[in-house]
């Protein structure tokens, strides 16, 4: 491998290399005429197989240091990642991070601040063990290592880059004998949550980070070894049309998360630990605005806001009212076409729902009363058939089947219109217009890949719902809910 930067502090760039057959790094002077010496060895045998290494200040005292990685072989029993401390007139003292048996076959190294703490942190790849390691520096260059991943397989190649722009940096990695190219995206908590880019690579050997269609967001690219194929893959940014839907996430704590592609996060508070968190237009201007209900002794407290709370800021209450029981499960829904979201709630498998959104802290009446669903079915708010005013979804997420109905009956039964399945066991469902056709269909949210999947259509008879979208975003134990934000 080959990389530049400027070794010496002198103003151009330097070359550093790794030469696999000679087992060394080195560097090469540039003398400012770009004329280039010889090889100015860094580290020579016993280190075997030489894969690649970067210039990086590891310890911040302003000068160029380098880390390597090697692959192995005996006399050598493991791959080998280490770091080397330049003294400042580029003599090299050698800092073992990895002489491990389990991290064998070390190809490529990389180096980013991926926690924020203000040092560089360390991530490689290994072949033989099929890992991708990241390894943290506690500020005085000792290093803990966390596997982000044990099934890589193969892994040859790991870059770093800010995929999703939220100012924290992921991870991309090609793997060969899996075929996989893969984002690592950085949960902002230590860890990294791993997404599929394409499990079609033949023989993944390369994978960079570049804005391809300069669009403004990062694409990913792709070397085959067994193809022989440079694949491009473009970032969609936001593929919402305007006035669609969109999902948003909502933590345990009352944190709420709006996905801005290509920025960071619109966050807020609203609402504390132990509140359902809603999501609803609740004065009929055409902008959803977020409310919580609160179960407690004296029923189900619902309070709502207005207003979408400023970036950074905390939500206050406009209103509240009390609707519904502890131990229901809530929801919103326009039931009368009014252009403005009332509360549901579902005891059941039997629904309540209120035409009306009280104030003052006073009790609000049931408008419909009937039953649809089963215990243990959760129902969601949506205009199934596009006639301006919402119905009921109910999901199953033992199975992810899906069915709803078009009317809301003052009491008695619900007819179903449709069933379909969307989704899998466990995956939390939100009704959403996805691409503003005036027709509510699903998203699910699921936590395990933290990736949010939606389809603009209502199949029937049990079909199995195409998926039109997706992508990763928030982190286990997060909460959707959806609606239009009004956010540019």
């Amino acid at each position: 491998s080959v990389v530049t930067g400027d070794m010496d502090g002198d103003g151009d760039l330097d070359l550093l290399t790794t030469n696999q057959d000679g087992n060394q790094v080195a560097w090469y002077r540039n003398d400012g005429g770009e004329s280039f010496g010889s090889a100015r060895v860094i580290d020579s045998y016993p280190l075997m197989l030489a894969k690649r290494a970067e210039f990086v200040d590891m310890d911040s005292d302003g000068d160029m240091d380098v880390v390597a990685g090697s692959f192995g072989e005996p006399p050598v029993p493991s791959g080998e990642v280490a770091w080397y401390e330049n003294d400042g007139s580029e003599s090299f003292t050698k800092h073992v991070i990895i002489n491990d048996a389990g991290f064998e076959g070390v190809y490529s190294v990389a180096t980013a601040d991926f926690d924020k703490d203000g040092d560089q942190d360390v991530v490689a790849v290994s072949q033989l063990d099929n890992k991708v390691a990241l390894f943290v520096n506690n500020g005085s260059e000792v290093f803990t290592t966390r596997i982000v991943d044990a099934a890589a397989i193969a892994a040859r190649t790991v870059r770093v880059a800010d995929v999703d722009a939220d100012g924290w940096d992921d991870l991309l990695v090609a793997s060969v004998d899996d075929d996989t190219v893969a984002w690592h995206r950085n949960n902002q908590a230590g860890g990294f949550v791993k997404a599929v880019v394409d499990n079609g690579a033949d023989g993944a050997y390369g994978v960079y980070a570049a804005d391809m269609d300069q669009d403004g967001d990062l694409d990913v690219l792709s070397a085959g070894r067994d193809s022989g194929e440079v694949k491009v893959y473009y970032q969609l940014g936001d593929p919402r049309p305007p006035g669609a839907d969109e999902v948003v996430l909502v933590e345990p704590g009352g944190l709420w998360h709006i996905r801005r592609p290509g920025l960071a996060d619109y966050t807020f508070y609203f609402g504390v630990p132990g509140d359902v968190p809603l999501f609803g237009d609740w004065d009929g201007d055409g902008v959803d605005t977020p409310g919580a209900w609160r179960p407690g002794a004296g029923g189900g407290l619902a309070y709502m806001t207005n207003t979408l709370p400023p970036d950074g800021g905390v939500g206050v209450g406009d209103f509240s009212f009390y609707f519904g029981n502890p131990g229901d499960q809530v929801f919103s829904g326009d039931w009368d076409g009014d252009g403005a979201d009332s509360l549901g709630v579902n005891r059941g498998g039997r629904l309540f729902l209120t035409n009306a959104n009280g104030s003052g802290g006073g009790p609000v009446a049931t408008d419909y009363d009937f039953y649809f669903g089963v215990p243990g079915d959760r129902a969601f708010g949506g205009d199934g058939d596009g006639d301006g005013d919402d119905g009921v979804f109910v999901y199953r997420e033992s199975t992810g089947l899906v069915y709803y109905t078009n009317s809301a009956p003052a009491s008695g039964v619900a007819s179903t219109a449709a069933d379909f399945f969307f989704g899998i066991a466990s995956d939390r469902f939100v009704a959403g217009d996805w691409d503003a056709d005036g027709i509510d269909t699903a998203a699910i949210f699921r936590e395990s890949t933290t990736t949010v999947y939606w389809s603009n259509t209502n199949p029937s008879g049990g079909a199995a719902a195409p998926t039109d979208g997706s992508y990763v975003c928030g982190s286990p134990g997060w909460i959707p809910v959806a609606g239009i934000t009004g956010l540019p």
